[in-house]
């Protein structure tokens, strides 16, 4: 038996989440420099969902900036 370690679910939800993330990219790309309230009320504004079709918020933006690299 393993402790520990990435499951195949795991795996998988990491992958759809980077995933989730890169289609978010461009629109990061063009806010840079924004704070990441700002970057959720403009995400909002446009109407783009988190994967859980909620609204966003900084934690949420900084979560997916660090995941793509950019914070």
């Amino acid at each position: 038996m393993t402790l520990g370690g990435l499951r195949a679910y795991g795996a998988q939800a990491r992958d759809d989440a980077m995933e989730r993330a890169e289609q978010l990219r461009l629109v990061l790309d063009e806010l840079a420099g924004a704070s990441a309230r700002k970057i959720a009320a403009v995400l909002n504004k446009r109407k783009i969902a988190t994967p859980t079709g909620r609204v966003w918020y900084a934690a949420t933006v900084i979560r997916v900036q660090k995941r793509l690299g950019l914070a």
